[in-house]
């Protein structure tokens, strides 16, 4: 909590800055919580993206994204790691991003 007593982030690891309204109420704010998964890594991968690339994401991108999540944890993660070559057509930009991140 800051001195004026704004909250910095709202501790879920996604966000650093102030933020005075709940991510599920943001554009993507659903996606973003989607995001959160069971396996450690694929958490701070899926962190690093949405810090690095939240405030780029088109509409495009999250109807991706949201097939990506759809996948099993453990099959996500080597998709991303680029240990697997199984992917959809169209998820070639957004797993471009998370690969980057």
């Amino acid at each position: 909590m800051m001195e004026d007593g704004t909250q910095v982030g709202n501790g879920d690891g996604f966000s650093h800055h102030p933020s005075p309204i709940p991510h599920h109420q943001t554009p993507f704010g659903r996606l973003r919580w989607h995001s959160r998964r069971g396996m450690l890594e694929l958490d701070i991968l899926l962190a690093r993206f949405w810090a690095r690339f939240g405030a780029e994401i088109t509409d495009t991108d999250a109807v991706e994204l949201e097939k990506l999540l759809e996948w099993e944890d453990n099959d996500l993660l080597l998709l991303i790691l680029n240990e697997s070559s199984t992917a959809e057509p169209g998820n070639n930009r957004v797993l471009a991003m998370l690969r980057m991140a």
